[in-house]
């Protein structure tokens, strides 16, 4: 596969203040994550103490939770969605003589439920709680106590928590950032503070801690926050503190899995620590909130922000295939879109131990001159619908019913916002008079990072 290397292009990506007078209160060190598409809000320190307050965002506005039944204040903790069980809040600190807390909650979109099942992770704050899909599982790693940093990870699968025992792990620390990235599969850990200031980059697939080499960092730096950005495929980095001599930053940064990139953009929000930023799905946008100045004076913030392409790349399928001797082929899933410079992948479904093969178009409206969709049936398969033009054939090498199509996206400017398509034919001997089945169409919309 082949790098290609592309110069900053005018308004690739772009932050947009989404303030509105409806809003959480200007806090600091308080947690989000996601819950059934919307984002969660908890807690934090505000103008006046400690929080205890739940919000959720809907890619428009917030809108204040009222449950009859909340964590107690707190701040420096951890939160993250766990499909199935709820969102998952962990730890934090008071501020009080109880001090650093252990305690566990899920919010389910109406309510809190304190989980206490033991054993729980020691107390701790400054902690990362990560979702891994591979295990289904919620990642705590480190955070520190009025020791210093534990130095430990957990597994948390909605019943109990696990002690992880990985053969290495990064030196202990707190203040640090982590999200999962889906191309690495890999949970992706940066920064923090433990006996310094660091600007590691280390990766955890559900098992094994393992450092990083990318050529270029951001610099040390803790109280920042990343998320994965789903729609761009690229892990998000803003802000944050060098701690020592002190100092926050608007700086933004993507990991594309090998490298950090630092993206010059106009308009960002103002520079920040001990802010939270997370994925919004439905929007495609990346969702920050609050956080404070830094030194001097920590002046709290509660602007909201997204970041999001200005030329998002997708695939979408349309139309729908024709069933043979079992379920009909059909578009699974894009685990790498269109994007300029990249190979975009798309999978589909196929007739298991049959070949099968890929057709690319540029037109869903006609072919040849003739008008678009064309039903097979005049040659022996009645429902098998061709839905694009059938400029170029590819054939593919399945492995069992799933079927990948590579398609390189040359790094051309001008193709942002062009589309093509696809559509895939699978052999079925026994499925009709023509012996093939149609799967439905995908539109690829080009887009740019």
């Amino acid at each position: 596969m082949a790098l290609v290397l592309l110069p900053e292009l005018g308004a690739q990506l772009a932050w947009t203040d989404r303030t509105t007078p409806a809003a959480p209160p200007a806090r600091r060190q308080h947690a989000m994550a996601l819950r059934e598409g919307h984002v969660v809000l908890f807690g934090g320190s505000g103008t006046s103490g400690l929080l205890r307050d739940t919000w959720e965002w809907d890619g428009t506005q917030w809108t204040q939770a009222q449950p009859a039944l909340a964590p107690p204040a707190r701040q420096e903790h951890a939160m993250a969605e766990l499909p199935g069980v709820g969102t998952v809040l962990f730890g934090g600190f008071t501020g009080t003589s109880v001090g650093f807390l252990q305690d566990t909650w899920l919010w389910d979109g109406s309510s809190w439920r304190q989980h206490t099942a033991m054993p729980a992770p020691p107390a701790r704050k400054g902690h990362s709680l990560t979702y891994d899909p591979t295990s289904r599982r919620v990642i705590l790693f480190d955070g520190s106590d009025n020791l210093g940093p534990l130095g430990d990870t957990w597994a948390f699968d909605g019943a109990v928590w696990t002690p992880l025992q990985p053969a290495t792990s990064p030196p202990p620390r707190a203040g640090h950032a982590a999200a999962f990235d889906t191309q690495l599969e890999r949970i992706v850990l940066f920064g923090g503070f433990g006996t310094t200031t660091l600007a590691d980059t280390w990766t955890f697939d559900g098992t094994t801690w393992l450092p990083a080499a990318p050529t270029t960092s951001p610099s040390p730096r803790a109280s920042h926050a990343m998320c994965h950005d789903l729609a761009r495929q690229r892990t998000v980095l803003f802000g944050g503190d060098s701690i020592i001599p002190g100092g926050s930053n608007d700086e933004t940064w993507d990991f594309d899995g090998v490298t950090w990139t630092r993206r010059s953009l106009a308009g960002r929000p103002p520079a920040r620590r001990d802010h939270a930023l997370v994925y919004h799905p439905a929007s495609g946008a990346n969702v920050l909130f609050g956080g404070s100045t830094g030194t001097p004076g920590h002046v709290l913030l509660h602007d909201t922000w997204t970041l999001a392409s200005t030329a998002p790349a997708a695939a979408v399928p349309f139309g729908y295939g024709c069933p043979g001797t079992g379920v009909a082929p059909h578009f699974l899933r894009a685990p790498h879109l269109p994007y300029l410079g990249s190979t975009a992948a798309l999978e589909f479904a196929v007739v298991g131990g049959q070949p099968a093969a890929a057709f690319l178009g540029a037109s869903r409206t006609s072919w040849g001159g003739v008008p678009l969709p064309i039903d097979l049936g005049f040659v022996g398969a009645p429902g098998c619908v061709v839905r694009i033009s059938l400029d170029l054939g590819v054939p593919l090498a399945p492995t069992g019913t799933t079927a990948r199509l590579l398609v390189p996206i040359p790094a051309f400017p001008g193709l942002v916002g062009a589309s093509a398509f696809a559509q895939v034919a699978s052999a079925d001997p026994a499925g009709n008079p023509l012996g093939v089945v149609l799967s439905d169409a995908v539109e690829l919309r080009v887009g740019w990072r």
